[in-house]
């Protein structure tokens, strides 16, 4: 097996878990019945299993870029006890349990053009880079109306790898340097329950899960090159984003008997495929009040069917009216009409997703779609939500402007990048729209005592990301450090193009002899709605 540079996340809580002694494990076979009537639910998902991807050669202005290939395995558990009391179903308390275990596994490439010397292609005989996200917290079962089992796993910057160079790019004998990887992480998982019931013998627990976040990789190349000498590629990010789940989840249907697995259980109406409605329009059973063909049996008011999970799904069923039975004795309420359930009337479902990035409205009997925190529909589409994350979003001020440290005029050039996310949606937080928007960073720039290097900054912001529709502006401003000399250059241009902007530096002295150290601030601004894209700018900060 491959070695591996393996980074783990693990913020395990207490868990506090029954132990059965003779108890069956809930996953069917001949195992005796379970001890004092418990009965163990088990349901999972693996949201990293379409993971695919792909950064290309980044930055894109440089002559040294940095490609990463990534995938993702891995699974969201949610296990929980019950028992029989009555006719219903007790919990077991502290036996629920909402485990973690992903792992994004990333493949380094390289890309050198100076001249004479150029390779692009994967390191020989570099490791894979893996990145294992595990979390675990205990709750109450089985939390249907109440509020959701949550996991919160961070990691802040933490070097994984450090892949050495020599002897790993075949076209440049003679190559020596590292390169090193930082990595972090931000994940958000919750589960909450929907259905927990007992009915004929038959326990079932139903519920739906939610997961998002990012993993973060910060490349820097240090690197020895025959004849021209030594060369450095600072960091920068390239932020994974996981995709996002919002999905119904089965915990399973048993024997309370027997404890064994079955096909289906009360919160599915006693049907195996379906929706356990009076027809085939993806209602739920607490919906439309059918009861399943052939089945005498009246779904109850407290019953919800869940579809099964597919991760590219579009969980958006329309609702049609309740077939005519005999068999159904009690009527459903009416409607809420005004919901986004039922917004236009009773069979009108508004398209979406209700999650910790949006939310689905309704006024006047018109859908929306309203974007939470700093979440972007850029796509354009209600059917995945408010899908972008801005991970750029609090540097949106000269105030907060992103600090890119300290260099010299001597250094070679700063590569960073930078989301301008917008979109077309309201935003529950001020600004409400935000068709356009703003980002700033600043840097610092010391005037070396070499005549050799002159200080003369020279920006240049790719837009080849942006759509051509979108106008932006970038404006550089650098404020000496002695005096009160101030200078600012700006450019405008459309998306597809690239800007470039060289503010004076003159801070004082005769012929160049004083000192011009100072800050660099630079604005990018997209002044026109145009398009929208979830895809960085790269700016190229040349001293």
């Amino acid at each position: 097996m491959a070695s591996r540079w393996v980074c783990v996340v693990s913020l395990w809580c207490a868990l506090a878990v029954a132990l059965l002694g003779c108890a069956s494990d809930g996953a069917g076979g001949d195992s005796p019945g379970p001890a004092n009537g418990e009965v163990a639910f088990e349901g999972k998902i693996e949201p990293l299993g379409a993971l695919a991807y792909d950064s290309g050669y980044l930055p894109a202005l440089s002559p040294i870029q940095v490609r990463f290939a990534a995938s993702g395995a891995g699974a969201l558990i949610v296990a929980a006890r019950g028992r029989a009391a009555g006719a219903g179903l007790e919990p077991v308390a502290a036996s629920g349990k909402l485990s973690v275990d992903l792992s994004v596994r990333a493949k380094a490439s390289l890309k050198i053009a100076l001249p004479g010397l150029s390779f692009e292609g994967p390191i020989e005989g570099a490791p894979d880079i893996d990145i294992a996200i595990k979390n675990a917290v205990s709750f109450d079962p089985f939390l249907v109306g109440a509020s959701p089992a949550a996991v919160d796993a961070k990691m802040a910057p933490t070097e994984v790898a450090r892949i050495p160079l020599a002897g790993g790019l075949s076209a440049i004998p003679g190559a020596k340097g590292d390169l090193v990887v930082t990595a972090s992480a931000d994940l958000k998982a919750s589960y909450v329950g929907v259905c927990a019931e007992l009915a004929d013998g038959i326990a079932q627990s139903t519920g739906r899960v939610s997961l998002g976040g990012t993993v973060t990789l910060e490349p820097r190349v240090e690197i020895s090159l025959p004849f021209v000498g030594d060369k450095t590629l600072e960091a920068f990010p390239i932020t994974i984003a996981l995709p996002r789940v919002d999905a119904p989840l089965d915990l399973g249907s048993r024997d309370v008997a027997s404890g064994k697995a079955v096909a289906s259980g009360p919160c599915t109406g006693g049907v195996t495929s379906g929706d356990g409605g009076s027809g085939d329009d993806g209602a739920t059973a607490r919906q439309d009040g059918g009861a399943p063909s052939g089945d005498t049996t009246a779904t109850r008011p407290d019953q919800r069917v869940l579809p099964s999970f597919d991760v590219t799904s579009d969980y958006n069923h329309d609702v049609t009216s309740p077939a005519s039975d005999a068999t159904v004795d009690q009527p459903q309420p009416p409607c809420a009409l005004g919901t986004p359930d039922h917004c236009g009337g009773c069979n009108d479902k508004c398209p979406g997703i209700d999650n910790v990035a949006s939310a689905r409205t309704c006024s006047g009997g018109v859908c929306g779609l309203t974007c939470r925190g700093d979440s972007y529909d850029v796509n354009g589409s209600a059917a995945d939500g408010c899908e972008t994350l801005d991970i750029d979003a609090r540097y949106d001020s000269a105030q907060n402007a992103r600090d890119l440290g300290n260099t010299d005029d001597c250094s070679g050039p700063k590569n960073v990048a930078m989301l301008l996310a917008s979109d077309d949606r309201p935003h529950d937080s001020t600004p409400a729209q935000r068709t356009t928007a703003a980002k700033w960073l600043k840097l610092h720039i010391t005037d070396s005592p070499y005549l050799s290097c002159i200080l003369h900054p020279k920006i240049t912001v790719d837009l080849s990301s942006a759509p051509s529709s979108a106008t932006f502006k970038v404006t550089a401003t650098y404020r000496c450090d002695h005096g009160t000399n101030q200078y600012s250059d700006s450019a405008t241009g459309n998306g597809g193009s690239s800007l470039v902007v060289r503010p004076g530096t003159y801070c004082g002295g005769v012929l160049g002899s004083g000192d011009d150290s100072g800050t660099l601030t630079l604005e990018i601004r997209k002044t026109s709605s145009g398009g929208h894209s979830a895809k960085p700018l790269w700016v190229k900060i040349e001293q």
